[in-house]
């Protein structure tokens, strides 16, 4: 399963999370009564989707939800916003958070400390400073010819 699938199954289990059976199955009714019948043939196809893969990789699938719906909503909305952003960007862009990722996971964790802090520090300059840094890093990059 392709993450963005992965990703849409996950939206689609989180639309019956945290309601009691009888309030889920009412709710559940209204929310396919008013689907077009496109919308609910892709639910169908990744509910079976989700029904033809190993126990083990629906098992997974199963916790993540759990651990998404156990977000506080603040932190859900966050994750709900990452990921338009994610579909929004082109393939390129998409290998270069991955590699980010990579990168990420494996510095140090004090080298982490470090980039945390820069982070901080570059949030807290104003919009003319951030430009002013930026161009002395283009300069710099200039003189060195790359």
């Amino acid at each position: 399963m392709k993450r963005r699938e992965f990703l849409a199954l996950l939206g689609g289990l989180a639309l019956a999370a945290g309601r009691p059976a009888q309030a889920q199955d009412s709710e559940a009714r209204k929310r396919w009564e008013s689907m077009t019948p496109d919308q609910k043939a892709k639910l169908r196809e990744r509910w079976q989707k989700f029904k033809s893969l190993p126990p083990e990789k629906r098992e997974s699938v199963k916790k993540a939800f759990e651990r998404y719906r156990s977000l506080p909503p603040e932190k859900r909305e966050k994750v709900r916003r990452n990921f338009e952003r994610w579909r929004g960007m082109t393939p390129e862009q998409r290998d270069r958070v991955r590699a980010a990722v990579s990168k990420w996971r494996a510095m140090p964790e004090e080298r982490r400390q470090v980039v945390r802090q820069k982070l901080e520090r570059w949030r807290d300059l104003s919009p003319e400073q951030r430009e002013r840094v930026r161009e002395r890093i283009r300069a710099r990059r200039g003189s060195r010819g790359g």
